[in-house]
């Protein structure tokens, strides 16, 4: 074992000196909170023993560090990276087993971030893994504190954080066709669905741009450029007012969404 010291820079960070200091084939990264029990590492690696392009997942269970107490065990589910992930993150860090050749490629752990670094990981890492093998083990024993940051994190920082991840990932998406083509209505979905949260919750308009940015684009690519006008007049006007008023416009670009799909087949 090798304990490496450096100026606290959060996290995101710390993991990222790890993934550069590592040395095998594979990594998994665990907090120093939190548990692994017994097996966990060998059956991760035995899940993707020949398979380089593959990731391996298993069951997290979550806990109080006060008392002990469970609050939820999530097992692995044959699934696969997208579209699922644009609106769902997998698990915690200590659920994965990931080629490091992978991670790095990826980019690591975009440090900037304070909330949802690892979603924001996972769906990069969907990019260059070719599958995900599900560990029917409950492996990870993840410590959840009462008075964490991610415990008290208020709802507004928690839209905030999920409005940057979503437009990186959309960025990402419109530069991928033959994802976005598959993809291309989740993702619409999911970026019109964090602008209206964090409008919702109080975030400034100036710090949505680059989700504003990412809409349009998408919009004109997967509706066209008439539903996509009407997108953009929506996106303009709306401001904090009641969530709801928006309702009928998302219905009416889904049902534009659709038949140009029926069109298209």
């Amino acid at each position: 074992m090798r304990v490496i010291r450096q100026e606290n820079r959060g996290e995101s960070a710390a993991r990222n000196r790890g993934l550069r200091e590592a040395r095998g084939t594979h990594v998994l990264f665990l907090d120093a909170d939190d548990l692994l029990a017994e097996q966990s590492l060998e059956r991760l690696c035995a899940a993707v023993a020949g398979r380089p392009d593959a990731v391996s997942l298993m069951g997290c269970r979550h806990f109080r560090s006060e008392t002990g107490e469970e609050i939820k065990t999530d097992r692995a589910v044959q699934t696969r990276f997208y579209p699922e992930i644009i609106s769902t993150n997998f698990g915690p860090p200590l659920c994965w087993l990931v080629p490091a050749e992978i991670v790095r490629k990826a980019g690591g752990f975009y440090e900037p971030l304070q909330w949802f670094e690892d979603w924001d990981l996972w769906w990069r890492v969907g990019l260059y893994a070719k599958e995900i093998v599900p560990v029917d083990y409950v492996g990870a024993l993840y410590r959840q504190h009462a008075k964490s940051q991610f415990a008290t994190i208020s709802m507004k920082n928690r839209t905030r954080g999920h409005a940057v991840i979503t437009a990186r990932m959309a960025a990402e998406l419109l530069q991928r066709p033959h994802l976005l083509a598959t993809c291309g209505e989740p993702v619409l979905w999911a970026v019109w669905t964090a602008l209206v949260r964090a409008r919702a919750q109080g975030v400034p308009k100036s710090e949505l741009a680059p989700l504003v940015a990412v809409l349009g684009r998408l919009s004109e690519e997967i509706t066209g450029p008439a539903a996509s006008a009407r997108l953009a007049r929506a996106t303009r006007a709306f401001g904090a007012g009641p969530v709801l008023a928006v309702s009928g416009f998302i219905e009416r670009l889904q049902q534009s969404v659709h038949r140009r799909s029926e069109a298209a087949q």
